[in-house]
């Protein structure tokens, strides 16, 4: 079988992650709290849908009840194994303390004569600009933490995914070319839940773009290994339990933190807002 035509379906429905990640362009500044908010909240929604949808109800229907439990313990292996992969990630308190700046006492009388200077001084060093840098500097972490989770996680999505799409193109080029068509669509969503968090902690676009791109291109990379030889050793039964292991994964990515740091910012309608329009 011809493999040029599948392997141009997989590298496009990757490539559609950059077609989310264009959403960053149309911001004049970085998001509000409100757009994060609906943007990661999103994504979590994106993200169960996909591992209920796509991943685990065609690994369990129709299985018996042993098989059921075996797909179970790999959804528990992909969970754990996220939980190893955020401690590469240190959350943002563990990098930074907000340490007060200490005003001046105030019974202390100011001298008339180097009023003035006094209070030049204050204002250069105003404690609540102490606070401020931080703050600022704990969301830009915070930011970039997820982005990076987003992006290792949803990686690891599309390299079975890629795979997939390759053993099912060896059996049928017409179930190939529909299986790339809806990891096409459901690639935007995920291009906007990597850009989004990245733009907000760099501030550059095209970096954002970069992440789309590098995790879109594992899509393809995932199907060239399927036609450089893995198909005959990826029966229908190990692509399943590798499946239900990146939904396991993805499913603990959006309770553990997306949704959390969604609900962090205060913004709880546009977190299930966004939400709900993920699922």
């Amino acid at each position: 079988m011809d493999w040029e035509l599948p392997l141009l379906h997989t590298l496009l429905a990757g490539l559609s992650t950059c077609i989310g990640g264009l959403v960053v362009f149309l911001f004049q500044s970085k998001p509000t709290n409100a757009q994060m908010s609906f943007v990661l909240a999103s994504a979590a929604g994106v993200m169960v849908s996909v591992s209920i949808i796509e991943l685990w109800y065609p690994s369990f229907v129709d299985e018996s009840f042993e098989v059921v439990v075996g797909r179970l313990a790999w959804s528990a292996v992909g969970a754990f194994m996220f939980f190893l992969l955020s401690k590469c990630f240190p959350h943002e308190h563990d990098d930074h303390q907000v340490i007060p700046a200490v005003p001046p006492h105030p019974h202390t009388p100011m001298d008339p004569q180097n009023a003035s200077t006094e209070m030049v001084s204050l204002v250069e060093n105003n404690p609540l600009d102490d606070e401020i840098k931080p703050d600022h500097a704990l969301e830009t972490s915070r930011n970039w933490r997820l982005a990076l989770l987003m992006m290792v996680s949803l990686t690891a999505h599309n390299l079975p995914e890629g795979l997939a799409v390759a053993v099912s193109a060896v059996k049928s080029t017409r179930i190939g070319v529909v299986m790339a068509l809806a990891i096409a669509l459901h690639n935007i969503p995920e291009g906007i839940a990597i850009a989004v968090p990245t733009f907000a902690a760099t501030g550059n676009r095209w970096k954002a773009m970069q992440l789309c791109m590098i995790s879109g291109l594992t899509e393809p990379l995932g199907a060239s290994l399927g036609f450089i030889g893995l198909s005959p050793f990826i029966t229908k039964d190990r692509l399943s339990n590798l499946l239900c292991s990146v939904a396991g994964m993805m499913t603990a990515v959006s309770f553990c933190d997306l949704l959390p740091a969604a609900l962090q910012n205060a913004e709880r309608t546009s977190a299930f807002f966004g939400f709900f329009c993920g699922c």
